[in-house]
């Protein structure tokens, strides 16, 4: 079966990197598993410019490639936005092929979604906002559920598992959209726990707990050098902003992250991440933009090492039981048939 795989970055260069082991399998978003008894080409959209010329982009690069599109038997966009015109197209029969595409955030194109075979979204209460404006194509809406690359970790896992927890001693926070990394950094100063923050948000800094590219998009480490920090740290945060959209979806790569290293969590109410972290035991959940509140939730974790080694491994039997290879083997049952 020929499948075309488009997506807002290079996933020729994540397949690679994985393999080199310089990054984990799943920001493949499964590809790698439909390459083993599938013909799979690549092709990257442009989401650089904003306004109106992204949407005039989106047009310019369906009329470009429309007679390639034809050649597939299955499409598949990872970056949302960039095929809602074909959707319109397959909606009035100029479009054969099967059609899918993977939600992060909500977004405008879903009046065209009726084109689509399957819409995938990475995030339950996104999925379930959508269902309610567009009920009569609920049957077309599935969730994700996007796991970590467990072999990419494992050795850096057997490093946390090793120690010897007697107290927590360091809060790290990673990622880049939306971090509410002003907040994180005041809280970790005024309750005096060492902290590490990796971000793309910080110009420059003398500080030793900030490592940051300064420049916007970019990470400030390899990934490997990434988790290696976050061997040495004892709690994950992730903290976004109060101003976060409430129809997107944030923190969920370092969420898998911390689960693949059995970290335990804190992280904002905010993220629309689907799982409950509190009942699943893993970690804790403070009010986004709420400094006391997390506040007690770090020095909570502080003051009960036992619970913080608990919710760790906790984490990594979800990780286990939700792992990548459930995601691909989850998609390839709709993809191919």
């Amino acid at each position: 079966m020929k499948i075309l795989a488009i997506n807002n970055y290079s996933l020729e260069a994540c397949l690679s990197a994985s393999r080199r082991k310089e990054g984990p399998a799943h920001h493949n978003w499964g590809v790698d598993f439909l390459l083993k008894d599938n013909e799979v080409d690549f092709l990257n959209f442009d989401n650089s410019k904003g306004g109106v010329i992204f949407y005039l982009n989106i047009l310019m690069f369906c009329i470009r490639h429309f007679g390639r599109f034809r050649k597939y038997d299955v499409i598949i966009s990872f970056f949302n936005p960039c095929i809602g015109f074909l959707a319109y197209l397959k909606r009035f029969g100029f479009l054969k092929c099967r059609l899918f595409t993977l939600v992060h955030h909500r977004c405008r194109y879903m009046l065209l979604s009726s084109g689509y075979d399957k819409i995938f979204f990475l995030s339950k209460k996104i999925l379930n906002s959508v269902k309610k404006d567009y009920f009569h194509l609920s049957d077309k809406m599935v969730w994700l559920d996007w796991g970590a690359d467990l072999d990419f970790y494992n050795a850096r896992f057997e490093k946390i598992k090793s120690k010897d927890i007697k107290a927590v001693s360091v809060a790290i926070s990673t990622g880049k959209t939306y971090r509410d990394i002003a907040l994180f950094s005041k809280v970790c100063k005024k309750i005096n726990i060492p902290y590490i923050l990796i971000t793309d948000k910080v110009e420059s800094s003398n500080s030793p707990h900030i490592i940051s590219s300064g420049k916007k998009g970019v990470n400030p480490v390899s990934y490997p050098a990434m988790l290696d920090y976050m061997v040495e740290s004892s709690i994950s945060v992730i903290p976004v902003t109060s101003n976060f959209p409430s129809t997107s979806l944030c923190g969920l790569t370092s969420f898998l992250d911390a689960l693949a290293l059995g970290q335990p969590i804190i992280m904002s109410d905010n993220t629309n991440i689907s799982v409950d972290i509190e009942k699943e035991g893993i970690g804790l959940v403070y009010r986004a933009g709420d400094e006391r509140d997390l506040s007690d939730k770090i020095l909570y974790m502080v003051n009960h090492p036992q619970f913080c080694k608990s919710c760790g491994e906790k984490a990594r039997q979800y990780a286990i039981r939700h792992d990548y290879k459930a995601y691909c083997r989850q998609l390839y049952s709709f993809l191919v048939k």
